[in-house]
């Protein structure tokens, strides 16, 4: 794959999901998977999730140019999205 010549890729999750439920329910690993390959193309990549500051425990383990924007401020879904 070509490099995205410093292109950002942003992802909005589903409506409602964070990285804290893809933990529980055990597919944070497959799904993050993409992401990780993809950060090697791409100078930018944002993950917006639904998730409060619980969601920023996984950055650690993501690319330093993989970024999560959560729902910090815990806002109503409907007013987030």
């Amino acid at each position: 794959m070509k490099e995205a010549d410093g292109k950002s890729l942003v992802v909005f999750f589903t409506y409602g999901v964070s990285l804290a439920d893809w933990k529980r329910v055990g597919n944070l690993t497959r799904e993050i998977k993409p992401y990780i390959e993809l950060a090697k193309e791409f100078r930018k990549i944002y993950l917006v999730t639904y998730g409060s500051t619980n969601d920023a425990q996984w950055v650690s383990s993501l690319p330093k140019n993989v970024k999560v924007i959560s729902n910090d401020w815990r806002l109503p879904n409907s007013v987030f999205s």
